[in-house]
């Protein structure tokens, strides 16, 4: 199959018409959204009723990490306490409702979507490889409440490329994850049709380090990777052209708003019409009146940029990204809290700062300004649009869909470190990092008087609620027949068909997420992200010269001629974290300034860790951890050194990591706590070389 190059659009970028027609695309007020879950279904579910009799109309869930990868949760035996719970998968073991909600079963899904009109409201679901499964169990719940699931509305985050990419919540084999994708698509398309199947994600290739160049590239190109089979099946007759051409016109985009306000509203105009000219000219599909090429985005404002240190000033920052991505023509907009650079956000962190995206938009004039505001940008966007033209072609020239994600991850990483040297050199300013303020404005203001939703609830409460349902539920449903439908999706895994319609017999007969999961692993293999996260760190990238580096280096130095090799470091993440930026940053600095470092790879186990570790006779493990696994899996980590003779190797554990818990992890044995949002790669390596030291 051959298709036609991205050629120049036929219509000039911005020209008069085609930038009213941008501006008239984009007069709508953006969609307001509280990405938010935790615990068990039924806190979802209260705050989203609190939101609708407030009168809003738009949701966002977020899922937890065993029910993003399709991780079984079952409990093999309780101890006397949840955390002396043993579970048939380890990896889940304090991570089930962590940070977001866990949606396994059908009865999880009409607990969350109890009392909520479905025709109503407009839904978006954080879930990427197991869109397929909870696409199912939202339709299962709307039928059996009687309603239309043609008048359903709402997007699905289905985006398994960025997940390998970038984000890291992938298990499967890239392409089998990319055909369940496809699959959820195609089946969405004639029985969810007003509800968006995919949201391509931009956010988090530039979380990842992306520029605005590269984030347009690598964005247009997962689009591409998605279109690209469906394009071919149109052309083979398996699907049909008007098909093809309706799933195009649905596309929605989910993309970071930064703080530099001009250059983040120019990407939002060279994407809007590197996509104009995507479909007409790579795909043939005629521009026509409505939305058949309007580039569909919501955005979160950057999490990447908020800081830990003076945390009060991140609201100037989230300011920024909604002033770009309101002026840029955003469908949707959620912000994060402004603690969330170093913690969890609580609901009345996240119900402050759906207040304040309600007063830029109520009390400012900027939805009545886009055409300027876009006038004003068009020669930035021409210059963004031109460099990533070139840089799309250079990654779709790579065949193999893994080779070009491993050439995309390692650019990232190059563009982090050089992000990196810039405000450790001090041409990147950083408020409270390289630019200092008074002490007096350290601290966060008391937000009195904001009327919080609901009341908040101890996590753990809500998790050990949600466990004991699980557990009554798997034990009362008819085990035959959810045996025979687990079989029966096994065989049609093998087989190569379809696997939707077991999926939906299995949600009926209440078969779990993770229980379907793993047979689809048992059939068709799993990532594997180990090799991938340390090739992308083996060159040198980490070249900026100053004193503190030149001193780290002899230090090591020294280090290696005292104990004979170099220090050795093994980086981690534990259980069903994926999240692996700050772990191929810090192997790139490390490896740098002549460390021996090894990042093992995602989803690790203690005891995977440990064997790891002595194996490779490292000096310190790094474990790096955004959830809350860190609470179990640390100790144990401890524990299992200890019975195998080896606590010569330390432990240390960065990312975010509660205050109320680091000193009784340093009671315990952790060497090192290196807080999100808090020291530069150069101060946590001088920080290693202390402990080696001692």
């Amino acid at each position: 199959m051959h298709y036609k190059r991205l050629a120049a659009s036929t219509s000039a970028p911005y020209s008069g018409d085609r930038l009213k027609e941008l501006s008239d695309q984009s007069i709508r007020r953006p969609h307001i959204r509280t990405y938010s879950g935790k615990g068990n279904p039924q806190y979802w579910n209260d705050l989203a009723r609190a939101i609708f009799a407030k009168g809003d109309r738009s949701f966002s869930l977020a899922l937890d990490h065993p029910t993003q990868l399709g991780l079984d949760i079952r409990r093999v035996s309780k101890g006397e306490t949840r955390e002396l719970d043993v579970y048939a998968d380890a990896r889940v073991v304090g991570t089930v409702g962590q940070i977001g909600t866990p949606i396994q079963l059908l009865r999880d899904a009409q607990a969350l979507l109890e009392g909520l009109p479905l025709d109503q409201i407009n839904m978006s679901q954080t879930i990427n490889q197991t869109a397929i499964w909870l696409g199912g169990l939202y339709h299962t719940v709307a039928r059996m409440r009687g309603f239309d699931t043609a008048a359903l509305q709402g997007t699905f985050q289905n985006d398994v490329i960025k997940e390998a990419i970038s984000r890291g919540t992938i298990n499967l084999p890239v392409e089998k994850a990319l055909g369940l994708s496809l699959e959820f698509i195609l089946w969405g398309t004639q029985h969810l049709p007003r509800m968006r199947k995919i949201n391509v994600c931009g956010y988090h290739i530039e979380e990842a380090g992306a520029n605005e160049v590269q984030t347009i590239a690598y964005t247009m190109h997962t689009a591409i990777r998605y279109l690209d089979p469906l394009y071919r099946a149109a052309a083979e007759g398996r699907i049909t052209r008007k098909q093809f051409e309706t799933i195009a016109s649905e596309i929605t985009f989910f993309m970071s708003a930064g703080k530099k306000l001009f250059s983040q509203i120019a990407k939002f105009n060279a994407l809007a019409d590197l996509w104009h000219q995507t479909l007409t000219n790579r795909y043939g599909i005629p521009p026509q009146k409505g939305d058949r090429h309007r580039f569909t985005f919501g955005v979160q404002t950057d999490s990447i940029s908020l800081q830990a240190n003076y945390p009060v000033f991140n609201f100037a920052r989230i300011m920024l990204g909604i002033l770009s991505a309101t002026l840029g023509g955003t469908a949707s907009i959620q912000t994060p809290p402004i603690s969330e650079a170093y913690s969890i956000p609580s609901v009345e962190e996240q119900w402050l700062m759906r207040l304040f995206q309600e007063t830029i938009l109520e009390e400012s004039d900027i939805l009545a300004n886009l055409a300027e505001a876009r006038m004003a940008t068009a020669p930035m966007a021409r210059e963004f649009k031109a460099a990533a033209e070139a840089e799309l072609e250079r990654v779709l020239a790579i065949e193999n869909l893994s080779e070009a994600i491993g050439v995309i991850r390692g650019n990232l990483t190059r563009v982090m470190a050089a992000r990196d040297q810039g405000i450790e050199s001090g041409a990147i300013k950083v408020v409270g990092r390289n630019f200092k303020v008074s002490d007096a404005q350290a601290h966060l203001p008391h937000f009195a008087g904001i009327p919080y939703p609901i009341e908040e609830v101890a996590t753990s409460d809500l998790v050990s609620s949600y466990l004991d349902n699980y557990d009554a539920a798997i034990a009362a449903r008819d085990a035959s027949k959810a045996e025979r439908c687990i079989d029966a999706l096994r065989e049609a895994a093998r087989k190569g068909e379809p696997v939707m319609p077991a999926i939906l017999d299995a949600i009926q007969a209440g078969v779990a997420v993770g229980e379907g999961f793993d047979v689809l692993r048992e059939v068709w293999g799993t990532y594997q992200f180990g090799d991938l996260a340390s090739a992308d760190t083996r060159s040198v990238i980490y070249d900026l010269q100053t004193p503190e580096r030149q001193r780290l280096r002899e230090r090591v130095s020294a280090f290696a001629t005292r104990a004979g090799r170099q220090p050795r470091i093994l980086l981690t993440n534990v259980q069903s974290d994926g999240h692996n930026n700050a772990l191929r940053q810090l192997t790139a600095f490390l490896t740098d300034h002549g460390f021996t470092a090894e990042c093992l790879g995602l989803f690790q186990t203690p005891d995977a860790v440990v064997k790891a570790a002595i194996e490779g006779d490292v000096h310190i493990i790094g474990i790096s951890e955004y959830g809350n696994a860190y609470r179990q899996a640390v100790p144990r980590i401890l524990e299992l050194l200890a019975e195998k003779g080896s606590t010569e190797i330390k432990v240390v554990l960065g990312g975010i990591v509660h205050e109320e818990d680091r000193q009784s992890l340093r009671a315990k044995g952790v060497a090192a706590i290196f807080p999100a949002g808090q020291g530069s790669l150069i101060e946590i390596a001088h920080a290693l070389m202390d402990i080696l030291e001692k």
